[in-house]
């Protein structure tokens, strides 16, 4: 067969950012060139960068801002063989797409649109020069943080839509002697025979292959990094290719855009399922297919029946899993990266403790942005022990970081000693002070917050939260104190799954001879905050002391994520935590779910105020982009009611 050769163009956008995001295009499309391409293809919204939220909605300016840019693009085919499939956005009313077909010399829109969104999420076909056709997404992702119909309307119709009065009006890209069907994103996920229950009423791929038989599918996708998600993919892509017997190239962005990490890994998949290609995870990648390769062809006639495996199918609670940690490790860094990076800044400072959270945060940043751009800050008070400061020490030492201590017993002292002495006008309004209040122990972490943003003001570096999600649930961080940054790598990672975390990057650095990354007390330390003492022993308060042990809180944190289970069907289900640590009495079980939803509920603002974290987790997650909780719903009856007890509560005086 004559080559039919398809350039990849594994791209990392910034969202409005035109110029650096039609650059990368620019220079995939020249090596496209340089290597004999016939088809050059990027990501979904390559052009404008996805996620771009509500911006274009206050700002519609900016999509028209796309079309000088679609024209120089559009210049790379001119004058040869190449066809440029690049992501962008389209607008939808009658002035606005007037003004898009004025300017790109198209012919007058029969039916310009003037209900519905906005936008539409489209693809545009660049031959010859200029814009020969338009592809529209055609489902759209309503779950988790997918919030697509905020701004686009979903396009009814599957496949091109020919422009310049092309007159060849098959809904298919006709290249060579093959038909190619083009579909954005989700277009691939509404397959009726592999999800149930299926999330949409429609499924385009089927639609299409009704219409036309095409010869290979092509998903351009923006598709979000989750643990677990990876398979699901591979499995999904694996179902579609054998159900139509035809290959499929996939092709997806890298990159983070503020919670959201992509994870690249661009497919070439043959006819019978098996993955061809595979692109590189957590960067920028360019290769070259053969479309018309005779592997990519190579078809059995076994069943083609695949089932998805759904993160809420999985029955048990496995934080540990080698694989999720390197894919955990490459999402949150390149999360990392991008956040410093897409804000333009170079810069972390972060405070270390000693304890487990900043120690493995620490790290996770001088993976993402060099040794040299990490300052680490000790900040002793009376309570800390000895041997979390030589920890904190050994830690520095082995990830090559400056470390700078500061001592903040003057600074809490003297913020206490300021309230004693307003304590009589105090007590004369407002009466005493709570007796349990934890205003000494929460003044620990704000004066330490207040160190690390003042060094941040300093030398332009951004101030780092140490938090983890098992913390975000039970409320056990302090707002402007350990909560305080702007950005908590680690707020999605539970503590088990953190500990889990720097095992493995030890695991990694010893592989490659390096020095050990944290401490082995480190990561074997019991969590503590070192914020109070207990007065029965004169050491530290431990975190599982006040709360509940992490793996515990950890399970049901998973059990409410991915299973979505109730408190009473916990209280009735064996959990994997009693498996290694002993079976729980009803009582204590119960007792231990009621005190999680109790400081769970107590927590919720603490949600909202949090900085963004990168999203990780397989299916759930507590970030402002992806889960939305009321933070007044502080009375919700999580462990519900009997007839008679709700009987006696409507009856009650």
């Amino acid at each position: 067969m004559t080559p039919l050769t398809a350039l990849i163009a594994q791209t990392n956008p910034s969202p409005g950012d035109l110029t650096a995001n039609a650059r990368q295009l620019a220079t995939g499309l020249r090596e496209a060139l340089r290597q004999d391409c016939n088809l050059f293809l990027a990501p979904e919204l390559a052009l404008m960068g996805y996620p771009i939220r509500d911006v274009i909605v206050r700002h519609p300016d900016l999509v028209q801002h796309q079309r000088p840019w679609l024209q120089a693009l559009a210049e790379f085919t001119q004058d040869n063989p190449l066809t440029a499939l690049i992501g962008f956005i389209e607008p939808r009313r009658a002035r606005a797409r007037q003004l898009w077909h004025e300017a790109l010399s198209l012919p007058e829109d029969p039916l310009p649109e003037s209900h519905g969104k906005p936008f539409y999420n489209a693809v545009a076909i660049l031959q010859g020069g200029r814009l020969s056709g338009v592809v529209r997404k055609n489902l759209l992702a309503t779950y988790q943080e997918y919030d697509d119909h905020r701004t686009f309307e979903a396009c009814p119709q599957v496949g091109v839509a020919w422009v310049n009065n092309n007159s060849h009006k098959s809904p298919l890209l006709w290249l060579q002697d093959k038909k190619l069907a083009i579909t954005i994103c989700e277009d691939l996920w509404g397959d009726d025979t592999f999800f149930n229950p299926v999330a949409h009423d429609r499924n385009p791929i089927a639609t299409i292959m009704q219409s036309g038989e095409a010869d290979v599918l092509i998903n351009l996708s923006a598709s979000v990094s989750r643990l677990q998600k990876e398979a699901l993919k591979s499995s999904l892509l694996h179902h579609v290719a054998k159900r139509y017997q035809r290959p499929i190239v996939y092709v997806n962005q890298c990159g983070a855009i503020d919670e959201c990490s992509f994870d690249g890994q661009s497919r070439w998949v043959s006819a019978s399922g098996e993955i061809l290609h595979k692109g590189k995870a957590f960067v920028p990648d360019h290769f070259v297919i053969d479309i018309n390769t005779p592997e990519a062809w190579a078809s059995d006639s076994k069943s083609h029946s695949v089932q998805a495996v759904l993160p809420s199918q999985q029955r048990v609670y496995s934080p540990e899993e080698p694989l999720l940690l390197a894919h955990l490790h490459g999402s949150v860094t390149q999360g990392i990266a991008d956040y410093f990076a897409k804000t333009g800044f170079k810069r972390a400072v972060i405070g270390l403790s000693g304890g487990l959270d900043s120690s493995v945060c620490a790290a996770l940043l001088v993976d993402a942005l060099g040794a040299s751009n990490v300052l680490g800050v000790s900040m002793p008070s009376r309570i800390t022990p000895a041997d979390n400061e030589r920890d904190t020490i050994k830690l520095a030492q082995n990830l090559g970081i400056e470390l700078i201590t500061l001592p903040i017993e003057d600074i809490t002292q003297g913020a206490m000693a300021k309230i004693h002495q307003a304590a009589p006008l105090l007590e004369a309004s407002w009466g005493k002070p709570e007796a349990h209040s934890a205003a000494g122990e929460n003044i620990q972490a704000m004066s330490r917050a207040t160190l690390l943003r003042l060094l941040g003001n300093q030398y332009r570096a951004l101030p780092i939260a140490t938090s983890d999600k098992s913390e975000f649930y039970m409320g056990y961080t302090t707002v402007n104190g350990d909560m305080s940054g702007a950005l908590a790598p680690m707020g999605d990672i539970p503590k088990t799954q953190v500990r889990a975390l720097g095992f493995w990057m030890n695991q990694e650095a010893d592989r490659k001879k390096a020095s050990v990354r944290v401490p082995e007390s480190i990561l074997n330390r019991a969590p503590c905050a070192d914020l109070s003492l207990d007065v029965k022993t004169g050491s530290p308060v431990l975190a599982e002391a006040v709360m509940m042990p992490y793996a515990f809180i950890d399970e049901v944190i998973w059990r409410i994520e991915v299973l979505q289970q109730g408190l009473e069907t916990m209280v009735q289900t064996p959990f994997d935590y009693e498996r290694s640590y002993g079976a729980l009495n009803a009582t204590q079980k119960r007792d231990w779910l009621r005190q999680f939803y109790r400081r769970m509920n107590a927590a919720l603002f603490k949600w909202w105020v949090a900085p963004p974290m990168i999203m990780v987790a397989s299916h759930g997650d507590i970030t402002k982009t992806a889960y939305h909780h009321p933070i007044t719903a502080c009375n919700i009856n999580w462990h519900g009611e009997t007839p008679d007890s709700a009987r006696q509560k409507l009856h009650a005086p």
